[in-house]
């Protein structure tokens, strides 16, 4: 966060802005809907899953890799 976020904070770019001049007990929404993305694959016996930063590129059918 204080590589990613930060700077735009400082920057005065909203939300994020706000968010650094938030009290230490105030809640904030730490992540916009629109910036969560998930991608479902799999087909495992043990699934699990991880949690990464990154950007949407783009939606790419996994079936066509076949």
């Amino acid at each position: 966060m204080q590589t990613l976020l930060r700077p735009l904070a400082v920057a005065g770019v909203e939300p994020y802005a706000s968010r650094l001049k938030a009290a230490p007990d105030d809640i904030v929404q730490m992540f916009e809907p629109q910036e969560i993305n998930i991608a479902v694959t799999g087909g495992e016996a043990q699934g699990a899953w991880r949690m990464f930063g990154a950007r949407y590129e783009r939606t790419v059918s996994i079936d066509a890799w076949r």
